[in-house]
């Protein structure tokens, strides 16, 4: 009887030093690499972190929407449901929406996600908000949108509670479209300084974050109007000049991508395979 009992707790022991095998045998959904045995990974799976593939990229498209409402006499304006298809296929072909955060990285030559594109709004009209932002939530896609700060809160745009919301998501930040959108090239040097920067300023204060990058209102500049932006200290503006942003063309004059109101699905889809 005893030779039994002890034979038994040999075997009890022999099997758990089977299962206290060192981590570095199991790889990173908890498989036994030693094991010859196929195991399922799928108790595992949510502790699995998502690893977005990074490179060094030459050029990134920034795209540049208005409104997202219907209106076919109006090339600023897409229809919802193209944008929701629009955001829809993006997603599920691999594109990573990055932020002017990220172009830092980008401009120092080191590695963002493999399939960037940066998804920008001018002039931060209401539907932004009560369109745009839902889909871009629903597909968990960043945005970054360009506000002129005298309008806010009137019937056409958005309001400081509507960007507060949005803010807090950790989806869309916000930039400087100026104060009251108006040709920077024709404006005395005063009103230029002010549109600039007090827009800024004011962004700031509100959102509690600092504001990196200007939209120039209808993409017109001069070096005067670069001048200033530097003087700000924003780090990128955006132009209306169509094409991918690159490096090269100066951080304060990088082009954009316009989305036309008239495109259909399958010639975005053309443009962004």
């Amino acid at each position: 009887m005893l030779n039994f009992i002890f034979i038994l707790l040999v075997s009890q022991m022999s099997g758990c030093q089977k299962t206290s095998k060192s981590i570095d045998n199991f790889d990173d959904f908890g498989v036994d690499k030693s094991s010859p045995v196929t195991v399922s990974v799928s108790a595992n799976i949510s502790t699995a972190k998502t690893i977005i593939p990074k490179q060094v990229v030459e050029a990134v498209p920034i795209l540049m929407y208005h409104s997202i409402s219907v209106n076919p006499k109006n090339d600023l304006m897409v229809p919802p449901d193209v944008f929701a298809a629009q955001m829809k296929h993006l997603h599920e072909t691999g594109y990573q929406t990055i932020t002017f955060k990220d172009l830092e990285d980008w401009q120092a030559g080191k590695p963002i996600p493999k399939k960037p594109i940066l998804l920008t709004f001018d002039d931060g009209y209401i539907d932004n908000y009560t369109t745009a932002y839902p889909i871009l939530k629903k597909y968990n896609l960043q945005a970054t949108f360009f506000i002129s700060f005298n309008y806010l809160g009137d019937s056409r745009h958005i309001s400081w509670q509507n960007i507060q919301e949005m803010y807090n998501s950790g989806l869309i930040q916000f930039g400087s479209h100026t104060n009251s959108h108006p040709d920077l090239t024709v404006i005395s040097s005063t009103q230029r300084q002010a549109e600039i920067f007090q827009s800024k300023e004011k962004i700031e204060e509100k959102i509690g974050s600092e504001v990196i990058a200007f939209s120039y209102p209808a993409g017109v500049y001069n070096d005067l109007v670069l001048r200033d932006v530097s003087e700000a200290r924003y780090k990128f503006g955006v132009t209306t000049k169509p094409g991918n942003a690159r490096v090269e063309q100066g951080l304060l004059s990088l082009h954009r991508v316009r989305v036309h109101g008239y495109y259909t699905v399958e010639d975005f889809v053309k443009i962004f395979p």
